[in-house]
């Protein structure tokens, strides 16, 4: 028996439709893209999303469903506009900020999702940056370490940047610099002419009159000083805060850091 044509182009279409009915039933047909961010393979964090797979094409809300972030927090970090800040796709960031003097992008809501999680992160060669919101939410939220609290307050939107700390490994680059060493001491603070301190200075509280060789002296070594300061050690005789505030910078995101290393002495 032969089937003409316009019979054979109803069948095609009738088993075509027939097919795309049985799989959407079968839950096999979705007309949405997955969006699934890769996973990490080993570490504390296996198997949790990498937020260094985020694209631009994601929209806030499915970075706020996927990773776990109240969809507040993403619209105050990110002063996303209008009242549906689930809608807004990341690629439109560089489009709002635009008139900055650095770039506010998909690569900045990757850093902000990684350590408001906790989740092992690498900065690529190019620097990322965060609205100052974001890094208040994080100083606020999340738990960050000495190094990632100098890099984030120091790579806020408008702020001028500090010597930069290298993230990918946070350890200071190899410079051929003299190691300083501790001078003895006893007790707090500068000893005088008549064996008493000149004025108390408490372990591990940089204040306006701590110096490089006290922290020295608390046991910091210089290698983990460099690593907050983000170069060579200077003379270690200058006052930490006169030497931070001579370069323009903030001392109070230095000062946090700082203190931070004598908290993880053993």
């Amino acid at each position: 028996m032969k089937i003409s044509t316009r019979v054979m182009a109803i069948l095609v279409f009738a088993l075509l439709v027939g097919g795309i009915g049985l799989s959407i039933a079968l839950g096999a047909w979705s007309t949405k893209s997955e969006k699934i961010p890769a996973t990490y393979g080993e570490g504390e964090a296996a198997g949790e999303y990498n937020p260094a797979d985020i694209r631009g094409s994601y929209t806030f809300g499915e970075v706020s469903s996927l990773f776990e972030i109240p969809i507040e927090d993403l619209r105050t970090a990110f002063r996303l506009p209008g009242g549906n800040p689930e809608a807004v796709a990341l690629k439109e960031l560089e489009g709002l900020y635009g008139d900055l003097n650095v770039e506010i992008g998909t690569s900045s809501v990757r850093l902000f999702t990684a350590l408001y999680r906790g989740l092992p992160y690498t900065v690529g060669t190019e620097d990322t940056w965060l609205l100052p919101e974001a890094v208040a939410l994080l100083r606020e939220k999340a738990q960050l370490s000495p190094e990632w609290v100098v890099y984030v307050e120091s790579h806020m939107a408008g702020l001028t940047p500090v010597p930069q700390v290298s993230m990918s490994t946070l350890t200071p680059e190899s410079n051929p610099t003299p190691t300083m060493t501790p001078t003895p001491r006893k007790g707090s603070g500068t000893p005088s002419a008549s064996g008493t301190p000149d004025h108390t200075k408490e372990s591990g509280k940089v204040t306006g009159q701590t110096t490089f060789q006290d922290m020295l002296d608390w046991g910091i070594s210089q290698e983990a000083i460099e690593q907050v300061i983000g170069e060579s050690l200077p003379d270690v005789g200058l006052v930490i805060k006169d030497w931070i505030t001579s370069k323009g910078l903030t001392f109070s995101s230095y000062k946090t850091a700082l203190e931070g290393l004598y908290t993880q002495l053993p």
